[in-house]
């Protein structure tokens, strides 16, 4: 009710906005957008952004034989919602027990954020990425037991590359976890399995295969030369402005985690 109350099937005019154009493009042409001729005209740029939401999507409005696009991508948020609150019932109850699992997910349900990001008309990258982040944690919690969980982080983590930027930040908390399991050579095989394989896997379907100019090794440089050039004039007059998102740890840990 939350994410359906007072909410028309619209998509606003920003970020939404901009992945339901693809997807619409997608659904009429069969084919993904590799050059973006509208985001900064007259000039062409080749697409950089992740394509795994605009893909999945799509593919689940052909198999649904639904009639409305916009109807359709207007409530998907609203279905990850639904999805996410299974997978993470099901998941968060094998490593726990039933009571845990029922109050993560009534917890997951009212958090401001999260609400908010699943909410109708919302259709952006950050319902995906939870749902795909909640499998990749059950993946590292199980990584010891059994190779399948090895195979299953790898998947994910690759679909997460996908899917949502912020992989930067997951890719330190690996990068410590692997930097504390030095003692343990099992461990320390597979994460370091699972945090070099999805970064070459990503490169393939992006890059090599749909001819994007999305490349995990590219937002790994423009993270690099946002904290180099963080004190740079020219670049804080341009992220000063008040009319761009501002994005940081402090502000990602603040809209999610409750």
């Amino acid at each position: 009710y939350l994410r359906i109350a007072f909410r028309p099937n619209i998509i606003p005019i920003n970020i939404a906005g901009f992945y339901y154009y693809r997807a619409d493009y997608l659904a009429n042409t069969g084919k993904y957008l590799q050059f973006d001729t509208e985001g900064m005209y007259p000039h062409t740029y080749k697409e950089n952004y992740p394509p795994f939401l605009v893909l999945l999507s799509v593919a689940i409005y052909k198999i649904s034989m639904y009639d409305n696009l916009l109807v359709f991508m207007s409530n998907f948020p609203v279905m990850l919602f639904l999805i996410t609150s299974l997978v993470a019932f099901v998941l968060i109850k094998r490593l726990f027990n039933k009571i845990t699992s029922l109050f993560f997910v009534a917890l997951l349900s009212v958090a401001p954020s999260y609400v908010a990001v699943t909410g109708r008309g919302f259709y952006t990258e950050d319902s995906l990425g939870i749902l795909l982040l909640i499998g990749i944690i059950y993946s590292l919690c199980k990584l010891k037991e059994n190779r399948k969980y090895l195979y299953s982080g790898v998947v994910l983590l690759t679909l997460f590359i996908l899917t949502w930027q912020t992989f930067v930040i997951l890719y330190g908390v690996l990068l410590v976890i692997l930097l504390l399991s030095f003692k343990d050579t099992l461990t320390l095989k597979r994460i370091s399995v699972m945090i070099i394989i999805p970064l070459f896997l990503s490169y393939f379907i992006s890059v090599i295969l749909m001819g994007l100019a999305y490349s995990p090794f590219q937002i790994f440089k423009e993270t690099y030369i946002s904290f180099k050039d963080s004190k740079d004039f020219d670049y804080r007059t341009a992220f000063d402005r008040k009319d761009l998102i501002h994005t940081s740890l402090d502000i990602f840990l603040h809209e999610y985690t409750y």
